[in-house]
C-alpha cells in the first residue's frame, strides 16, 4: 500500500494563486504525480459513501451537459481538499473501474 499524500491543510490561503499547499495552474499531471493512487469512479457510480468514507483521494469524472464537458475532481477525504480540473480531452482512454490507475492526460487545473 502505497502512502498518501495530505495536503498541507495551515498552508497560507492566497485567492486566485494557492490552497492547501497546491498552485492553480498546474497540471493534472503534475498533482497526481505528487498525490499518488487515486481510486477513480464516474460519478453515477454512486460515490457519495465512498467520498464520505474516504481516507485518502478519489478521483471522479463528471459528464457536463455539453459535447467534451467532462470535469474531473480529485477529492481528499471528505471533501477537505476538493480539486476540479475540466478539458474537453479529460476521460478519453481512461478505464475507471473502481482501482487506482494513472491518469494520462496533461490539462491545467481551472479553480
Amino acid at each position: 500500500m502505497s502512502k498518501i499524500y495530505v495536503p498541507n491543510l495551515d498552508a497560507e490561503l492566497v485567492p486566485e494563486a494557492s490552497a492547501a499547499g497546491f498552485q492553480l495552474g498546474v497540471t493534472f499531471q503534475s498533482v497526481l504525480n505528487l498525490i499518488g493512487s487515486v481510486a477513480w469512479y464516474e460519478a453515477n457510480a454512486g460515490v457519495h459513501e465512498v467520498l464520505r468514507e474516504n481516507k485518502g483521494w478519489v478521483g471522479v469524472r463528471k459528464k457536463l451537459g455539453f459535447e467534451g464537458g467532462d470535469v474531473v475532481t480529485l477529492t481528499y477525504m471528505n471533501g477537505v481538499v476538493v480539486l476540479v480540473f475540466e478539458h474537453s480531452e479529460v476521460g478519453r482512454g481512461l478505464s475507471l473501474e473502481n482501482k487506482s490507475v494513472p491518469f494520462p492526460h496533461n490539462i491545467k487545473c481551472c479553480a
